[in-house]
């Protein structure tokens, strides 16, 4: 009886939070940087959001009020969640903007994906050097905290 119990709240926990998290690492001029990748791309991807931040006590809880908004959202079908933290150590705007252009170049490596719309959250806008040579960046949002990533999760 306890095992079947168990069983069925698994099943009922997947289909609440059909979501995949997975914390995963890519290097950049030999750092280790962990991003998180949120997964509900259950009938193929055409979208990713990204987020990127300093690696601060204050914008931490960005990550984790993401995680409870998108469990309420509907209709994120097609959709790859990414959080960034930058961490303390890269300090210049130009090393940032180069960081978030390899974490691309590592995304459509690791994802296999070529042609996926981008929707950017950041605290400081570092898709400069990106967006002037690719066009799939569809909105760029600056200026996030925790209080206001629930309204940028979504294209609507």
């Amino acid at each position: 009886m306890k095992s079947l119990f168990l069983v069925l709240f698994s099943f009922i926990a997947t289909l609440t939070y059909s979501q995949k998290k997975e914390v995963l690492t890519f290097k950049f001029d030999d750092i280790n940087i962990e991003y998180t990748r949120l997964d509900y791309s259950n009938y193929g991807i055409t979208q990713y959001f990204i987020t990127m931040h300093e690696d601060n006590t204050y914008l931490n809880a960005i990550e984790k009020k993401s995680i409870n908004c998108l469990r309420k959202k509907v209709r994120l079908y097609h959709t790859l969640y990414f959080f960034l933290k930058i961490p303390p150590i890269i300090k210049s705007t130009t090393e940032r903007k180069r960081l978030f252009s390899q974490f691309i170049k590592h995304l459509k490596l690791q994802e296999k994906q070529n042609n996926v719309n981008l929707y950017l959250n950041f605290d400081l806008d570092y898709s400069g050097d990106y967006i002037s040579e690719h066009d799939n960046v569809k909105r760029i949002i600056t200026g996030i905290y925790p209080k206001k990533i629930c309204k940028v999760l979504s294209i609507r």
